[in-house]
């Protein structure tokens, strides 16, 4: 049966291995179903900052902080961009659903689009992986359960994706749309876009170094800017709204501190959570995501690699808290880790599954339930 759905999918069209990728998500909402507590999937997956997102859908961003919430005192929606929540939004006006529901739909339509764009990622770096196993390891990997919730790592994780296809595909205009979008997605949106330009220009230097010319500078320059234009467009956006309700264009920076999240060196990072005792567990996934980061280096993804360290460097220097979240829930982390799994013989990829399988019913469970301790 396994090879029969193999030979299916290798002869027909990609809408028909998109198909196929609902249809296996599909299968995995039933059995969250199954697993909700209350017998409701959006509340029992609306966790954590689902809150915020889904009090911007509500009553849009907020003109001063909460001073009546003893919980969240002084905190403020701000630091929550725009991009997912609208989205969402426009879900529960257009289909009169109420906003969990909306929220949490937004991210069970995009979750398959993306597992089948990370494999179309794949492909145009010449890597071919068997969709079936592909697809499994994609919907059982254990920390994937934001594109299952209300966050917004579907919209981000998607333009990202489609910003390094686009530019592979030399779709420059494509790719400045993207861009923009994903400055409005999070706040390592813009960073992303800034390394990734960065990166663009020295590769285009040390490429045509033996006949390196001003035509050829200027070219790279200006492909260059353009993007980062775009992307600054996107935030503009955001810093001018936010300065029109609070007057203060980079609240979503500032409210930061309502978090007790302070700006310091990574390896004082790690000596602060080494004594707590809830904190602890994410030096642990930092040592795992620096090893599994570095053998992404090895092996050739050099970009991806360095973009994730990049990232990664952002999000450790205010706390350890989220590191794996950042890292294992990104989509060429998880490409990587496919591609890995893929060269496992076929006996320890049926035992890998069985292990993914149960891992990922105990994150559900753990998600389900408040234990935040993998997050």
């Amino acid at each position: 049966m396994t090879r029969l759905v193999h030979s299916f999918l290798k002869t027909t069209g990609g809408w028909k291995f998109l198909l196929f990728i609902y249809l296996v998500c599909f299968v995995n909402l039933l059995i969250m179903q199954l697993l909700a507590p209350d017998g409701s999937l959006a509340s029992s997956t609306c966790q954590l900052d689902c809150f915020w997102y889904t009090d911007i859908i509500r009553n849009g961003y907020a003109s001063h902080p909460l001073l009546d919430d003893t919980l969240r005192m002084t905190q403020a929606n701000w630091a929550f961009f725009p991009l997912y929540p609208m989205l969402s939004s426009a879900l529960h006006r257009l289909m009169a659903i109420d906003v969990l529901h909306a929220a949490l739909l937004v991210n069970i339509i995009l979750w398959p689009v993306l597992i089948y764009l990370m494999y179309r990622d794949l492909l145009q770096r010449n890597v071919q992986l068997n969709p079936i196993l592909y697809t499994l390891f994609m919907v059982l990997f254990p920390f994937n359960i934001w594109y299952t919730s209300q966050y917004s790592e579907g919209t981000f994780s998607l333009l990202l994706v489609c910003i390094f296809m686009a530019l592979r595909q030399k779709r420059m205009a494509l790719a400045a749309l993207f861009c923009c979008l994903i400055s409005l997605s999070r706040p390592t949106g813009f960073l992303s876009v800034l390394f990734i330009t960065a990166w663009s220009f020295c590769y285009d230097l040390y490429r045509n170094r033996q006949s390196l010319s001003f035509t050829t500078l200027s070219d790279s320059l200006q492909k260059n800017l353009f993007l980062i234009s775009a992307a600054g467009f996107g935030l503009s956006l955001y810093v001018l709204y936010l300065f029109h309700i609070t007057g203060d264009g980079f609240a979503f920076s500032h409210i930061q501190i309502a978090w007790l999240r302070k700006f310091n060196w990574l390896p004082i990072q790690i000596i602060n959570a080494l004594p707590q005792k809830h904190e602890r567990v994410f030096v642990l996934y930092l040592a795992a995501a620096s090893f599994v980061l570095y053998r992404m280096f090895k092996q050739g993804w050099k970009l991806e690699s360095c973009l994730m360290v990049f990232i990664l460097l952002i999000a450790t220097s205010t706390k350890l808290i989220s590191v794996e979240r950042f890292v294992f829930s990104n989509p060429f982390v998880m490409e990587f880790l496919a591609v890995a799994f893929a060269t496992l013989s076929v006996r320890k990829q049926r035992v890998g599954l069985s292990c993914l399988f149960i891992l990922h019913l105990i994150v559900i469970r753990l998600w389900f339930h408040g234990k935040y301790w993998f997050v």
